[in-house]
């Protein structure tokens, strides 16, 4: 269950890396229980002409590699 559908094709999904943010407070989509979210933006469009994309992430960043932002402190992953 995504906010995403409709937005993105599930077939532009297969095999690209994606960046996810987990361990969400569960919430309810579509009568189905979410507690994660992939990270995407929009051009702040509105309607049909709204372009939805993906973070772009880079095929030599491992998987599994936590995020950080310039500016922001460094985080640990919880146990």
């Amino acid at each position: 269950v995504a906010g995403l559908a409709g937005l993105i094709a599930f077939d532009d999904l297969i095999g690209r890396k994606i960046a996810c943010v987990t361990n969400l407070k569960p919430a309810k989509m579509r009568g189905i229980e979410s507690t994660a979210m992939l990270l995407a933006a929009t051009d702040g469009g509105d309607g049909p002409d709204e372009v939805v994309d993906l973070l772009a992430i880079p095929d030599e960043v491992p998987n599994g590699e936590l995020l950080s932002f310039e500016g922001k402190g460094s985080s640990q992953p919880d146990p």
